[in-house]
C-alpha cells in the first residue's frame, strides 16, 4: 500500500495523481531517465527523490513517464506499488545492460 504525504505525493518516488501516464518505463539508474525523456513531447522533469528520477511527456499523443527503479528487488518493488497507485498501469522494464570490453582483464 503506498503511502501518501500530506501534499498528496508518494513518500518515496514522490509523485502524486495526475503526474505521470498511464504507461511507464523503467530503468534502473537515475541518469539514463534524461536520455530517455529526449524522445518525449514536451517532457517534464516531474520529480526526483533519492534513486527515483521521474520524467513524463507524450509520445504521438499519449501521456508516458520514465521512472528510475535504482538498484534491486525491494527499490523496485516499492517504485511500481507508488506508481500503480498514481495511475500506472502497464510498466516497462527497460534492461539496458551492456558492457564495453576491456582491453585486458580488470583483477
Amino acid at each position: 500500500m503506498a503511502v501518501f504525504t500530506d501534499e498528496g505525493k508518494t513518500y518515496h518516488v514522490r509523485v502524486g495523481k495526475g503526474d505521470i501516464g498511464r504507461y511507464v518505463l523503467l530503468p534502473g539508474d537515475p541518469f539514463r531517465t534524461d536520455l530517455i525523456a529526449s524522445y518525449f513531447d514536451d517532457a517534464k522533469l516531474v520529480a526526483h527523490n533519492r534513486e527515483h528520477k521521474t520524467w513524463t511527456g507524450t509520445l504521438n499523443g499519449v501521456p508516458v513517464s520514465v521512472v528510475s527503479t535504482g538498484m534491486g528487488c525491494p527499490s523496485t518493488a516499492i517504485c511500481l506499488e507508488e506508481l500503480i497507485a498514481c495511475g500506472a498501469d502497464t510498466g516497462y522494464n527497460w534492461c539496458m545492460v551492456c558492457r564495453k570490453r576491456s582491453p585486458r582483464p580488470i583483477v
